[in-house]
């Protein structure tokens, strides 16, 4: 329950963060996207017209998370003649892992809880400080995913749900981490935006990896 805001600039693919706003709690995203964006740009005397693109996380996650987010990107990114740079909600948390962390040059996996005993799984290696998917995020049973954990090589789960794996993955690997303090933020997304292509407002899509289909349109 994490709403993450921020502020960059981008120069020649060189990214300079501006400021971020994060908020925690219980429906934050109803309560605090809106005025957090308000309150965001009048701390450093922008308005939304000085925006020049705006970017967000689609999932996998939360459904109302990302229909109030993604609805809101959308919005304003209508009203204001603006493209959206898009992003895999579980990339964003590995790339956070290596701001919070300093991590480089390690595979990584995020595990969240998308429940009725099922994962939201993404997998990821780190270079060159960037988190680069390694294979496309997926909605896993548990034993879909302990045959994941066991098949693959990585070295850090991060994730909601990473700690419930801990005693599996120590059978067979001692050297893996769990690390359980990561959480995607704006900040994250903010250093993949040089790896993301623009598209219009009409295009976002939330991958919410269930319900209506693999993906589906947020009108």
């Amino acid at each position: 329950n994490l709403c993450s805001l921020a502020l960059i600039s981008m120069d020649n693919d060189k990214i300079k963060h501006v400021a971020i706003e994060n908020y925690a709690g219980i429906k934050v995203h109803n309560k605090m996207l809106l005025p957090g964006i308000k309150k965001l740009l009048k701390d450093n005397n922008l308005d939304l017209k000085d925006l020049a693109a705006i970017s967000c996380g689609v999932g996998p996650g939360s459904f109302t998370g990302l229909r109030i987010g993604c609805a809101a990107v959308q919005g304003l990114a209508y009203s204001l003649g603006l493209k959206i740079y898009t992003c895999s909600s579980l990339r964003i948390s590995a790339q956070s892992l290596i701001l919070k962390h300093k991590i480089n040059n390690k595979r990584v996996s995020v595990i969240l809880d998308a429940h009725a005993d099922s994962f939201y799984v993404g997998y990821y290696k780190i270079e060159n400080n960037i988190a680069i998917e390694a294979d496309i995020d997926k909605l896993l049973n548990k034993d879909e995913l302990l045959n994941f954990l066991k098949n693959n090589k990585i070295d850090i789960i991060i994730g909601d749900s990473a700690k419930l794996f801990k005693d599996y993955v120590s059978d067979f690997n001692n050297d893996i981490k769990i690390l359980e303090d990561v959480l995607p933020t704006a900040d994250a997304l903010g250093e993949l935006v040089i790896t993301l292509d623009l598209q219009e407002p009409q295009d976002l899509d939330i991958n919410y990896l269930r319900g209506e289909g693999h993906w589906r349109k947020v009108n």
